[in-house]
C-alpha cells in the first residue's frame, strides 16, 4: 500500500492518494484520491472503476455554513481516468439534501424531488 499526500494547502487539489498494488503490472492497481477542504473535512473522493482504463467513480459531499452535511450525491461513473483535480458536480448529478432543526444536529434527508425519505 502507497500513499502519496498530494498538493498540500491547495484548495481542491489537496488529497491523499492511496495505491494498493494487485499485482507487478501498474495497470490494475486499486487507487482512490480523498480531496479535502480547508477544516480536513473528505469533500470528493475519486477512485477507479471499471474497466480499469476508462473509468473514475466519483463521490461527492457539500457542507452548510455551520458545518453540517448539505448533499450528498449519488456516485458518479466518469467516462474518464485524466481527471486533474477537484471535479465540481454537475445539475444533472442525483443528490440527497439534508434540512436540519436550528437548534439541534438532527437532520432530515430529502431526496432531490423534496420528498421525505
Amino acid at each position: 500500500m502507497e500513499y502519496q499526500y498530494n498538493n498540500w494547502g491547495t484548495a481542491s487539489f489537496q488529497n491523499i492518494y492511496t495505491i494498493q498494488k494487485v499485482d507487478a503490472s501498474t495497470a490494475n492497481d486499486l487507487w482512490v484520491k480523498k480531496y479535502f477542504d480547508g477544516v480536513g473535512r473528505v469533500v470528493q473522493t475519486q477512485a477507479r472503476g471499471e474497466p480499469v482504463a476508462t473509468r473514475t467513480i466519483v463521490t461527492t459531499t457539500t457542507f452548510s455554513d455551520r458545518g453540517l452535511v448539505d448533499r450528498e450525491y449519488v456516485p458518479q461513473d466518469l467516462f474518464s481516468t485524466s481527471l486533474s483535480g477537484y471535479k465540481s458536480t454537475e445539475p444533472s448529478w442525483k443528490k440527497s439534501t439534508f434540512q436540519y432543526d436550528a437548534l439541534s444536529p438532527t437532520s432530515r434527508k430529502l431526496q432531490e424531488s423534496s420528498s421525505k425519505l
